[in-house]
């Protein structure tokens, strides 16, 4: 997302409040779009980039249960139905979270799915190959003291975000949903860019 009057540009990893950072600076576009999609419309050099990563193991989990609403709300259907079901991964088939992690790792075309997956692509992806190009990375866990960096760098006057825009409580004791052998499949999975992030299960 762009505000193209402060030349700032946004790359918005889903999950990571990216709700609030749009109000808050005043941005605009389509969600979730990465630098490379943006630096083929845009001269992205001229803006000032950032980003907002968050702790993978958290994010997962965040993913999960938003994912498993939509499921529940839009996508269940009667077993009589044989409606195609939309969405490239049917989440709603294991409903506790462990279980969910071991069944997309247990098969190399679920887990194909899961990494293209919106929710739980790689976060990288959102900014590569402009990694070092990035003139800020925010952190969920340091959430609105990044966020008021930003407010503040661009005189933009900080604004009471509203409720909708608040990570949920499900996501926040993240580490209760995981045994061993889930927080190292994860682990696994999200090995680049919990090195490079220097984050910790």
């Amino acid at each position: 997302m762009t505000n193209r009057d402060k030349y700032i540009l946004f790359a918005a990893v889903p999950k990571t409040g990216t709700g609030g950072i749009k109000q808050a600076l005043d941005l605009s576009g389509q969600y979730h779009k990465s630098l490379s999609d943006y630096s083929k419309q845009l001269d992205i050099s001229k803006y000032f980039k950032f980003t907002f990563f968050r702790n993978p193991w958290a994010r997962v989990v965040s993913g999960f249960h938003f994912a498993r609403e939509i499921a529940i709300r839009n996508f269940i259907r009667p077993e009589n139905d044989n409606a195609q079901r939309p969405g490239n991964i049917e989440i709603y088939h294991k409903a506790i979270f462990s279980d969910y992690i071991k069944y997309v790792y247990s098969n190399e075309e679920l887990l194909n799915k899961f990494n293209n997956h919106i929710l739980f692509r790689p976060q990288l992806y959102w900014v590569d190959p402009f990694f070092d190009k990035l003139d800020f990375i925010g952190r969920f866990e340091s959430y609105e003291e990044d966020k008021n960096f930003l407010v503040e760098k661009f005189g933009i006057k900080a604004i009471k975000l509203e409720n909708k825009f608040h990570s949920s409580n499900k996501s926040k004791n993240w580490r209760y949903y995981y045994d061993d052998e889930t927080a190292e499949i994860i682990n696994r999975i999200y090995e680049k860019e919990i090195k490079l992030l220097k984050y910790k299960f």
